[in-house]
């Protein structure tokens, strides 16, 4: 079955909401962004508080730490600079132990421990934060990159810096560290383009900061400096955005309350995909799907000139747009865009099943990806409904019951969509006071599944 609503999708700086009751506790929501003091401490140790929730009061108490870190360094106290970098690593490993998905905390405490010299555990920090992260990844592949080079390791180095300028070509980073691995492997021609290349793209600032080994500013000093202020007031905006209606029980109200924080988003970074690609899903959940499908076309332009590892999360997100405002047949191209960039995500395997079923075409491929996604997600009960209806349109009625049957076992039988399913399938084999039962029942929960069946040309 195709979800009306995923949530929220991995993005850009690991977007995670806030507390939602810090949230309505304004004061001390406000003191644990923009101060990371005790205000933090509470919150996180709220029992009302999520797992998530006090993985991002963490990962502010953190920057806090960090910012007096750097206090402390300006005034040549190293032994209270130490003190609470080892306080904001401690803080970080809190946040990343409540939720490990929290990309920017995983960046941070790994960008700390490089600046702390501890380069295997950055290096693990890096690889980690690479993983959940498509945004941060360039930053964090330069970044190991340096750490390689550290190590000796050219070879890594060099893979590294080239996915970096691979992924974002844009920024100067990968540029320069390529360049000094390059120079460093004897290859001074190609080494002075990419350098050339890269100070290019530097700030006036940044130039005049510029070192002989090809770092710069807040690039060079990762062990000193917070996040960028820029990326920083993104991932705030995000997480505003997501706590304002990323939880049980959320209205359309919410959504377009979150569509208003995701504005914000977009001015700040209009050419990045995932300002339009949050508040695409934002305006998907408040039921403008029109609204939506223009922000996922935006998003999806926008990953394919700057950061192409992101754009399947688009492509996805404009395939459900257009899906639920009646284009189908315009979705299945960008679900199967979306399966051809990750086939390992069994929800792209399964909206692409599920698009197909419900058209009626295609059925033997739709089952391949229902297949594959069951694969990946064993008894999913969503998946097992999709599956259930390619069996269906397809004439094998024992196997879309055997689906429909699992997919409510799965549920404890609260499935009416599969419940009413299984009694077309049971109807299909003679089974008519079964079937029957099957459909009045799910009817009774649902009283708009027989005209969404019917729209499939299914009937009692």
């Amino acid at each position: 079955m195709r979800a009306l609503f995923l949530g929220i999708a991995a993005a850009a700086l690991s977007a995670h909401a806030v507390p939602v009751h810090a949230q309505s506790a304004a004061p001390a929501w406000q003191a644990c962004q923009t101060r990371g003091d005790e205000s933090c401490d509470r919150i996180a140790a709220d029992s009302a508080s999520t797992p998530l929730e006090r993985a991002v009061a963490h990962f502010n108490r953190a920057i806090g730490h960090e910012n007096a870190a750097i206090a402390a360094m300006a005034q040549q106290r190293t032994d209270v600079r130490d003190a609470r970098r080892s306080d904001a690593l401690a803080a970080y490993g809190r946040a990343t132990r409540a939720d490990r998905t929290l990309g920017v905390a995983l960046y941070n405490e790994a960008r700390l421990r490089h600046g702390m010299n501890q380069k295997a555990q950055a290096i693990e920090g890096y690889t980690a934060a690479i993983a959940v992260d498509p945004l941060l990844a360039p930053d964090a592949l330069a970044l190991r990159a340096r750490l390689h080079v550290a190590r000796g390791d050219l070879p890594a180095a060099l893979a590294d810096a080239s996915e970096a300028v691979r992924r974002r070509p844009n920024a100067p980073q990968g540029w320069l560290v390529r360049a000094e691995v390059l120079r460093r492997q004897g290859e001074e021609s190609r080494a002075d383009i990419d350098e050339a290349r890269g100070f290019s793209m530097l700030s006036p600032k940044d130039k005049a900061d510029f070192t002989e080994v090809g770092e710069y500013s807040g690039f060079a000093r990762v062990g000193f400096l917070a996040r960028p202020t820029r990326e920083w007031r993104l991932a705030a905006i995000f997480a505003r955005g997501a706590a304002a209606y990323g939880f049980p029980g959320a209205r359309a109200a919410d959504a377009q309350r979150a569509v208003r924080e995701f504005d914000a988003a977009v001015a700040l970074a209009p050419n990045e995909a995932a300002p339009y690609q949050q508040r695409g899903e934002a305006w998907f959940a408040a039921g403008d799907h029109a609204r939506a499908g223009a922000d996922f076309d935006r998003c999806v332009s926008n990953a394919q000139a700057r950061t192409p590892a992101f754009a399947h999360v688009c492509l996805h997100g404009r395939g459900k747009a257009r899906e639920a405002a009646g284009d189908t047949s315009g979705a299945v191209p960008d679900y199967d865009a979306a399966v051809a960039a990750k086939p390992e995500v069994a929800s792209y395997r399964n909206s692409a099943c599920w698009a197909r079923a419900t058209l009626g075409e295609a059925l033997d491929r739709a089952l391949a990806d229902c297949n594959e996604a069951l694969r990946l997600k064993p008894a999913n009960p969503g998946f097992l409904d999709s599956r259930a209806l390619v069996h269906l349109r397809a004439g094998r009625f024992a196997a879309a019951e055997a689906d429909y049957t699992a997919a409510l076992a799965a549920t404890s039988g609260r499935f009416p969509h599969a419940q009413y399913g299984r009694g077309l399938a049971r109807l299909r084999q003679g089974k008519t006071a079964d079937g029957g039962s099957d459909i009045a029942a799910a009817a009774a929960l649902d009283a708009d599944l027989p005209a969404r069946f019917s729209r499939f040309g299914l009937e009692p």
